[in-house]
């Protein structure tokens, strides 16, 4: 089950939790702050499939996070910022790195996670990629179970004015 709560105290203003029992097994996740945001910010129960929970929720202005309660590790939730795009079915999800930011005039960076296999791929592209929104320079996501097939249109390099395309596989 799941269960949206607050403690009667000086945070019930300020703090959520949200409850996963699974059998005789409870987890909590504290979203620390989250009300005193708007209410896009509030992990929303979005689908729950054999092994995960997932939680939709902002994270900023244009920008999406997915919140992972794994059942197989009671305990265990993962908040995953500056999603690019998910495959529920699959287990699999794409989002930005922190090296997008930090490197945006070399490189643009992802991360494929599979839930199903506990592994995490990273994509590097060689360009820069313009928008402010670091997801939107993704064009394509091919999602399958073998791999997944990713395109982006980035500039070549922070001097010029030409767009072009790269594609980046990952395969399992």
């Amino acid at each position: 089950s799941i269960k949206y709560f607050v403690k009667d105290d000086s945070t019930k203003y300020k703090d959520l939790y949200i409850s996963c029992t699974r059998g005789n097994i409870k987890s909590i996740f504290l979203a620390d702050n989250v009300l005193e945001f708007r209410r896009y910010f509030i992990p929303e129960f979005e689908r729950e499939t054999k092994t995960n929970i997932y939680f939709t929720h902002g994270c900023a202005t244009d920008c999406s996070a997915i919140l992972v309660f794994d059942k197989s590790y009671p305990g265990t939730f993962t908040d995953y910022s500056q999603v690019v795009k998910t495959n529920f079915g699959l287990g699999q999800i794409l989002y930005v790195t922190d090296s997008s930011y930090k490197n945006e005039q070399y490189i643009y960076e992802l991360a494929l996670v599979d839930l199903s296999k506990r592994k995490t791929h990273k994509l590097t592209f060689h360009g820069v990629c313009d928008d402010v929104y670091k997801p939107a320079c993704v064009d394509t996501v091919i999602f399958s179970k073998n791999k997944v097939s990713v395109t982006a249109s980035l500039r070549k390099n922070i001097e010029s004015v030409d767009q072009t395309r790269q594609t980046k596989t990952v395969r399992f």
